[in-house]
């Protein structure tokens, strides 16, 4: 099978095919990121890789492509990236990726975004000022092109990965092709694929003391019932919610994101007064303990940044099979911006019958 990556980040889409044994070329991959480019081509290896999607000329790939896959930088459809849409550079980068679809005609495409593309709005006709949903002009280009289109909201919970990242998924077949699968997306609806994983399941036997939270100004950041209460926050315990919020590309250099409150003996370590506080009233409950022991708990637990294996871990990576080449900065942002690998798996489950 001949397949390609558009905007491929760590290739979460390749690793998914590395995973389920099938055998596929890469024609080509694409980032504009040199880090993204670094790891890719540390795991996968491409006939040919693009620095920007504008440098591809897709009539050279026409009726080559058995499946392409690619989401364009979300940031512009994400609340968290203040919604520019199309007015803004990255989101013209959609224009492109519809160009790629049109000149290549891949028999399968799949299309991955934020659900705020959903809702987004965009102005279809400049005379009237008529608006229409981005999503529905998005849609309306892809029918053009004779695709036969099926999409879904989904959430990592929904795939048996324990995070609450939803994605929109947009697959597209040429209804030239033969053996078009419908109705991908009815288990999801019908019922959500459980994990049978614990958050302890994802997490490092042993950890550098380098990730604990020691500086109390950091912890009263941590512990501020503002920020866990609006979900920028997540202490993974053993009494709370087993799945972690969604990562994003500034988890941990804005300082939000998810930590770890786990049994750990570390010499020099000390919780704050507002840390003490929120761990009492709330009766967290560390991994590693059994029951609520405040006094013990102080003493022989710490606060940590997940590690780079661990974001890893909770996007689907295979740590033992994903070699990571960059820095740890780097990596978080790469795991922030990746698509759950489980996502795929589900997909090409429905596609090609992975056994």
């Amino acid at each position: 099978m001949n397949v390609a990556s558009l905007f491929s980040g760590i290739g979460s889409f390749e690793h998914s095919l590395l995973k389920n044994n099938i055998k596929h070329n890469i024609l080509f991959a694409c980032d504009v990121d040199k880090y993204c480019k670094q790891n890719y081509l540390n795991n996968y290896k491409p006939e040919k890789f693009f620095d920007d999607i504008k440098d591809i000329d897709a009539t050279k790939y026409k009726d080559k492509i058995d499946l392409l896959v690619g989401g364009c930088p979300c940031q512009s459809f994400s609340i968290a990236g203040r919604r520019k849409g199309l007015d803004d550079s990255r989101g013209q980068l959609l224009l492109e990726y519809i160009r790629v679809i049109k000149d290549s005609k891949p028999k399968v495409f799949i299309f991955e975004n934020v659900k705020g593309i959903l809702s987004y709005m965009i102005i279809k006709n400049e005379d009237s000022k008529e608006k229409i949903k981005l999503f529905d002009w998005l849609i309306e280009q892809f029918k053009n092109l004779e695709y036969n289109l099926q999409y879904k909201v989904i959430s990592g919970l929904d795939v048996g990965i324990n995070q609450s990242r939803q994605r929109i998924f947009l697959v597209g077949q040429l209804k030239t092709n033969k053996d078009i699968k419908d109705n991908i997306f009815d288990d999801i609806s019908k019922k959500k694929i459980k994990s049978d994983k614990k958050i302890k399941d994802y997490l490092d036997n042993e950890i550098d003391e380098k990730y604990i939270i020691s500086n109390h100004k950091w912890q009263k950041w941590i512990f501020d019932s503002k920020h866990i209460d609006k979900q920028k926050m997540r202490i993974l315990s053993k009494n709370r919610k087993d799945y972690i919020i969604c990562q994003t590309a500034r988890q941990y250099r804005s300082w939000f994101g998810n930590f770890v409150i786990e049994k750990y003996k570390c010499k020099d370590f000390t919780y704050s007064d507002d840390a003490k506080k929120y761990i009492k009233n709330n009766e967290i409950i560390p991994l590693g303990f059994k029951k609520f022991n405040y006094k013990k708990i102080i003493k022989e637990s710490i606060i940590r940044k997940l590690t780079p294996d661990e974001c890893l871990r909770f996007m689907g990576f295979d740590t033992s099979v994903f070699n990571n080449k960059c820095s740890n900065a780097q990596i978080y942002k790469q795991c922030g911006n990746s698509i759950i690998v489980n996502c795929f798996d589900y997909i090409f489950d429905k596609l090609y019958y992975v056994d």
